[in-house]
């Protein structure tokens, strides 16, 4: 235990501040004799300066305002200096940490306040954050993306024969060019049965130059990137560890993609997951292998005028990209003069290389925009309901503050202090966002996982980094500052009248003594707090009434009885000649079985990619570019899309017969004149010298969405299927007598049934592909609602603390006007109007400047006006309700004030 001399010389220290000397002398005898006791070494130094750094702060809190301290000989000089600051800030922290141990209700509600808003800012820039972010599980340093720039692409790709020219040129500013072509798909044989895979075709330099480890075995190489080398490929670790277990005998064995062996050579490390956010490939293939099967029916390989794969560079070390830039432009000029292209000359630009392509980071720019200033609203109005609740406890605090004065604590030192609280408290906020941040801006990026027909769109992932942490550590301190600074400024000022009066004066006294800015800065701050809900209120109902205007719209077919499913005969055993038989045996099978009503197949199913061709219409000579799909006989029937004109696909429309298609309404108008189209004909540019295919339009169907649910009828022509070559891929459309939700495992397991090797890409109900393509509605509907509902709680919260504390601070007066008699009316009127005025003064504010932002989100309606009445009336009037549900308990509590008690209180 500490002797008691020690505390007597303390005592002495802060009553007699000039033998502070000799105190801090004694201190150190007493260290050596606690050294050499029973404490030991490092005891006794943890006791000796936690005792040092008690009796500085002490010292440090009787200083005055001229830098002398009280009691000193005039002119003479406080010992300590710079360290006696120190001790004197780390005795405020100590002070407060103490604090909120005893109080933890003073902390716990500000803290959890401000950590709703620093989090929606920081999961929010957590989310933006990730638009730079380099490839995860790579070197990322010096590497960058090379693009092509054209008038209306910024971000193009070159063409194969470009990206080989490039890649074998001696370019002194780079380690070396690699190429990625992302997006494909293969059938992939297992002994049981076959799966689809998603992959990424690679150079062979891709793995050595992106510095990507290797689980096992090895990368790809350039000797594997060559026609005549054995076929072999890189899968992820995913893949590896979830289909074969992760079983080391891997590596070495062959699989079967699209039927054709290939060798695994390695299993990529656990962190890569490839160069495209918006992909997650399970196998690595060789550029030039995959020309083999990809590109036999295309010219892609040598034409130069057609987009190729994407190119990434790696600066060489100490080379500039300004450097980069100017070789590679040269060779891109030398490649103009030598093999000119169709559509303008090779323009060249270089960016750092990102995991998330920009024209995804451009696309989004206005929702991500809006997003943070929500975002920073709700802060706004977390900070100014925290700088309410501060002001109110350091009202109840005065006391204290008067105490802490009277004793020789300067203004300047009281400001420290309090300062110190509010900055811990926000930094414990900052700290509590840092864990909500991550599972918000997962949140935002779960959503590009919508369901589609052709596989699912992965989820943006999303992940902290230091620049995350700073930004949060940057907000809590502004946040910090923000709620602090004027309950400080006003707390750290002396009360005279609080020594004097016990500190129990009213808001009246207040008012009588002249102290009227306290309740104007709370009504000032309820004020601006309902400006910020107002304005979430109306983006949010905004934003909500897109999303009811997107679930209005009308497919053109029948969605709440679809499923489909897209296969692949890839991996059977059945021909090119076959397949067409194959199909229409296939559907007939589906439709015998009692849960079905009926069954079709085509090339792709509705709200898929579609072929676009250039066609010629009877008596044009300009061909047309029009969306074009390829159906079987029965398909409109089966999917309800209904006949306007004409007829049908008939069974008899087959190769042989003469060529036929269908047209939708759309079509008619725009090309045809809005005439009757039927009998007219449609020609289709021959291929190699061959003549032109007419075909004679047979029937007009209403407009269905083919493409995108959410863009405008585009027109469609729809070819007879047995007419034309039958692809491996295509799609079984059902229409079911039962949930489609409950027909997809039966789906699956009848086409497992018919042919184990058959690739099923997927399977789903059509309400869950119309619902992925509202995904971006969903999750603006999502946010913003969220952000509202917030923004609404935390003004409704700051006007009830100020009523609550107003009635609180008038208890006196209200007593005495019942006392004498005063009518409920007189005695709610001064107690509501204020907070009510104030509350007129936040929703005209609101309603004026949300007729300016509302119009910054005009980007992300759909079938909304940025100026809606409904959204605008709606949202003041849940606003209203709620400021008047927040007044009517603490006047309800005024009422219930016993003159009695005030009185005998006072």
């Amino acid at each position: 235990m500490t002797p008691p001399s020690l505390a007597d010389r303390i005592l002495r220290l802060l009553v007699h501040p000039e033998i502070a000397g000799d105190a801090i002398g004694d201190l150190r005898e007493e260290y050596s004799r606690f050294k050499t006791s029973e404490l030991g070494g490092l005891r006794a130094n943890m006791w000796y300066w936690r005792q040092a750094l008690g009796v500085v702060s002490r010292y440090g809190l009787r200083r005055g305002r001229s830098g002398q301290s009280e009691g000193m000989p005039p002119g003479s000089v406080r010992p300590g200096g710079l360290g006696d600051e120190i001790a004197a800030v780390i005795d405020g922290l100590r002070q407060t940490i103490r604090r909120f141990i005893k109080t933890p209700g003073f902390a716990a509600l500000p803290v959890i306040t401000l950590a709703l808003g620093i989090s929606a800012s920081t999961g929010v820039f957590t989310y933006i954050n990730s638009f730079s972010q380099p490839f995860p599980g790579v070197d990322g340093g010096g590497l960058l993306d090379l693009y092509r720039v054209t008038d209306g692409n910024p971000y193009g790709s070159f063409s194969y024969a470009d990206v080989l020219d490039f890649a074998s040129a001696e370019i002194g500013a780079l380690e070396g060019v690699a190429a990625v072509q992302t997006g494909w798909a293969a059938s992939i044989r297992h002994e049981h049965m076959t799966e689809v895979v998603f992959g990424q075709a690679v150079s062979g330099n891709f793995f050595p130059l992106f510095g990507i480890e290797m689980a096992a075995g090895r990368g790809l190489t350039p000797e594997d990137d060559r026609r005549e080398a054995s076929p072999a490929v890189v899968i992820s670790h995913q893949y590896w560890q979830g289909r074969f277990g992760g079983a080391s005998s891997t590596v070495g064995s062959t699989i079967l993609l699209n039927n054709n062996p290939y060798t695994i050579v390695g299993v990529a490390s656990r962190d890569f997951v490839g160069s495209s956010a918006s992909v997650r490939p399970e196998v690595w293939m060789p550029l030039e292998q995959y020309g083999i099967v990809y590109w036999a029916r295309s010219d892609i390989a040598t034409n130069r005028n057609r987009a190729g794969p994407q190119m990434h560079v790696r600066l060489s070390r100490g080379a500039s990209r300004n450097r980069a830039l100017a070789e590679i432009s040269a060779i891109a000029a030398g490649l103009d003069a030598d093999a000119p292209l169709e559509n303008g000359t090779r323009e060249v630009s270089l960016l750092p290389a990102t995991w998330i392509h920009p024209s995804a980071r451009e696309a989004e720019a206005p929702t991500t925009r809006i997003m943070l200033l929500a975002a920073v609203g709700l802060l706004l109005l977390a900070c100014a309901n925290v700088a309410n609740l501060l002001l109110s406890i350091a009202r109840g605090r005065s006391h204290e503050i008067a105490v802490r004065a009277a004793i020789g604590a300067s203004p300047g030192r009281l400001l420290r202090q309090l300062l110190t609280e509010n900055l811990l408290l926000s930094l414990l906020a900052g700290a509590l966002a840092l864990l909500l941040a991550n599972p918000l801006a997962s949140r935002i990026g779960s959503y590009f996982a919508r369901p589609s027909v052709w596989g699912y769109n992965v989820p943006r992932e999303v992940s902290m980094d230091l620049r995350v942490f700073l930004f949060a550590v940057g907000i809590s301190v502004i946040a910090g500052l923000l709620t602090g600074i004027v309950p400080a400024v006003r707390g750290s000022r002396p009360l005279v009248e609080e020594l004097k009066e016990g500190g129990e004066r009213s808001v009246g006294e207040g008012r009588a003594s002249g102290r009227r800015r306290l309740p104007g800065m709370r009504n000032l701050m309820v004020s601006a707090q309902m400006a910020v809900a107002v304005i979430l209120a109306i983006l949010s109902g905004l934003v909500l009434r897109t999303l009811d205007s997107v679930r209005r719209i009308e497919p053109g077919f029948d969605v709440d009885h679809t499923v489909a499913s897209f296969m692949s005969t890839s991996s059977s055993g059945v021909t090119v000649e076959e397949r067409q038989g194959f199909y229409r045996e296939l559907a007939l099978r589906f439709e015998g079985l009692s849960w079905v009503r009926a069954a079709t197949v085509a090339a792709q199913a509705p709200l898929s990619p579609h072929r676009q061709r250039e066609l010629r219409i009877d008596g044009q000579a300009d061909p047309v570019s029009v969306t074009t799909a390829q159906v079987v006989p029965g398909f409109f029937e089966t999917v309800g899309i209904e006949l306007g004109a004409g007829r049908f696909f008939a069974l008899s429309d087959t190769s042989g017969t003469p060529d036929v298609v269908v047209i939708n309404r759309t079509m008619e108008r725009r090309y045809f004149g809005g005439r009757n189209a039927l009998g007219r004909q449609v020609w289709q540019p021959g291929q190699e010298g061959e003549p032109d295919r007419g075909f004679e339009v047979v029937g007009v169907v209403e407009d269905a969405k083919v493409r995108d649910f959410l863009a405008d009828h585009e027109p469609v022509v729809y070819f007879s299927y047995p007419q034309h070559y039958y692809t491996p891929g295509n799609a079984l459309i059902l229409s079911t007598t039962i949930d489609p939700r409950a027909a997809v495992p039966l789906l699956e397991r009848e086409l497992r049934a018919v042919d184990p090797t058959l690739v099923l890409v997927n399977a789903l109900p059509y309400t869950e592909v119309v619902r992925g393509f509202q995904f971006i509605q969903r999750r603006n509907a999502e946010i913003f609602t969220a952000v509202a509902l917030l923004g609404l709680a935390l003004a409704a919260t700051g006007l009830f603390s100020v009523m609550s504390l107003t009635v609180g601070q008038r208890t006196r007066e209200i007593g005495i006007r019942m006392a004498i008699g005063a009518h409920r009316r007189e005695i709610i009127r001064p107690v509501v109007g204020r907070a009510l005025v104030a509350v007129a003064v936040g929703v005209g504010a609101g309603l004026a400047i949300s007729l300016v932002t509302a119009r910054m989100i005009q980007s992300l309606l759909f079938g909304v006006e940025p100026v809606d009445p409904v959204s605008i009336g709606a949202s003041t009037v849940v606003l209203l309700v709620a400021a008047l549900l927040a007044s009517y308990l603490p006047a309800r509590r005024a009422l219930r004030v016993d003159p009695v008690v005030s009185l005998r209180t006072e």
